[in-house]
């Protein structure tokens, strides 16, 4: 038997070596083209998660602002300086004789500051009022504890009972194109209200703001007869709080707000949702309470791939208002 020779032993393994042929390239393509596809969809359903957290996040953040905002203003509703407090019957809230003075809450329904006119979603206007109060009693110099809408301290004292800072709160559309929760401040002295020209807006977001009004011995649209026992017992819109013809028995119906139910919806940033097809219909102020005739009561977001959040809560009075 022959055996090679040296170079020949060095050429025969090059003789059996092969290549890919193209079928087990393209089969190698394939495989190589479906794992990317598949990393491609998982990472981005990863980062739409990723988005739908962060948007969860910062609505969670924007709705206990709004919420903290909003009951630290109720809470000062109807507070009175102690000095025009020790001056009223019996210790009490009472205005006998200043049925015209406005009252210390107030609403309106759809409609959107300054004009009036139908509101942002059927959104309400909320005008809260209360007294600063002196450092002491008889003092010249307030306290600095009571705040408008602003974060502003209310220095100024009041003259009379029907003296008080005005903060109103409603939704108007920025310059970004996002609709906010706005702030507009000003002052009521002897039974006129100036409001301040500028606004400031509070959260940014909000598509729809309502406000449900918890009276106490108040029927819709009727004068109240008798006194009251400081408890709500059913919640009234702005409209119902109306007595047509009688303005001081709407200022009277006014006067027997106990609580306020409060109710919004904040979105996100555009495409922060993770399902982006489905429109669901949303009930700011609990499906309960979605009166058909109610403009805001019901809501149907647009199909814009926003992460949305409704919020409701009720604020009771600490002061009490009565007449």
């Amino acid at each position: 038997m022959t055996r090679p020779s040296p170079s020949e032993r060095c050429i025969a393994p090059r003789r059996n070596a092969r290549g890919f042929t193209l079928i087990e390239l393209m089969v190698a393509l394939a495989l190589t083209l479906l794992v990317v596809i598949v990393a491609a969809a998982a990472l981005q359903v990863a980062r739409r998660g990723h988005t739908t957290t962060d948007a969860a996040s910062q609505l969670q953040d924007n709705a206990r602002f709004a919420a903290d905002a909003i009951q630290k203003l109720a809470g000062q509703v109807g507070y009175l300086d102690a000095d025009i407090a020790s001056e009223t019957d019996s210790g009490g809230f009472v205005m006998a004789g200043m049925a015209a003075a406005e009252p210390f809450v107030q609403g309106q329904d759809d409609a959107i500051y300054p004009s009036g006119a139908n509101g942002i979603n059927g959104s309400d206007i909320l005008i809260l009022r209360s007294q600063s109060s002196a450092l002491v009693p008889g003092s010249t110099q307030s306290d600095g504890t009571m705040l408008d809408c602003m974060g502003a301290r209310i220095d100024e004292l009041p003259a009379n009972r029907s003296d008080a800072s005005v903060s109103m709160l409603f939704l108007r559309i920025g310059s970004d194109g996002e609709p906010s929760l706005m702030c507009a401040a000003g002052v009521t002295k002897s039974g006129v209200t100036t409001m301040e020209t500028t606004i400031q807006p509070i959260v940014q977001g909000v598509e729809t703001f309502q406000v449900l009004y918890g009276i106490d011995g108040v029927l819709p649209n009727t004068r109240p007869v008798g006194t009251g026992d400081s408890v709500a017992e059913r919640y009234l819109r702005a409209s119902q709080m109306v007595v047509p013809g009688d303005v001081e028995g709407t200022q009277l119906n006014w006067q027997r707000v106990r609580s306020l139910r409060i109710g919004l919806v904040l979105r996100g940033a555009p495409n922060s949702a993770q399902d982006r097809t489905i429109r669901t219909t949303l009930f700011p102020l609990g499906e309960a309470m979605s009166a058909a005739d109610d403009a805001g009561a019901r809501f149907v977001p647009a199909l814009d791939g926003r992460f949305r959040q409704v919020l409701t809560f009720t604020v009771n009075l600490h002061n009490r208002q009565q007449l």
